[in-house]
């Protein structure tokens, strides 16, 4: 099964996490990491505590910003690793569809569905 690790800025990877508790129920697949009061050594350093052991079908890790530390980090913290992808520009409908969906699709197709949730997600609502 496919595993998951949200890397943020401050607390939101760990309120994301909340969220789809409350959402999807089972939150198992994820490990929260922030960069709250860390150096850039000690974030990648965080980051390849959580990847490891963690890869045996694949492991996506979901960022907050593109080119920010944790983006950053990530790649870094990847190492020789093969079995895992960043996805960027995380969110609440990427995460949840994930969480109930993780055991149906190899990593290559869940990055692709992935990518495809996340942007349909954002839309302008009008009244």
């Amino acid at each position: 099964m496919l595993t998951g690790v949200i890397v943020t800025h401050a607390g939101l990877a760990a309120a994301l996490n909340e969220a789809v508790a409350r959402v999807a129920g089972d939150t198992s697949a994820f490990v929260n990491v922030s960069n709250d009061g860390c150096s850039a050594e000690e974030i990648r350093a965080r980051i390849a505590a959580a990847l490891d052991g963690r890869h045996d079908d694949g492991t996506i890790v979901f960022v907050d910003l593109a080119g920010g530390s944790c983006a950053v980090a990530s790649l870094l913290a990847l190492g020789d690793r093969d079995r895992v992808r960043i996805l960027t520009g995380v969110n609440l409908a990427m995460l949840v569809d994930f969480a109930l969906r993780r055991g149906e699709l190899s990593l290559d197709a869940m990055v692709e569905r992935l990518l495809q949730r996340g942007k349909a997600s954002i839309r302008e609502l009008k009244v």
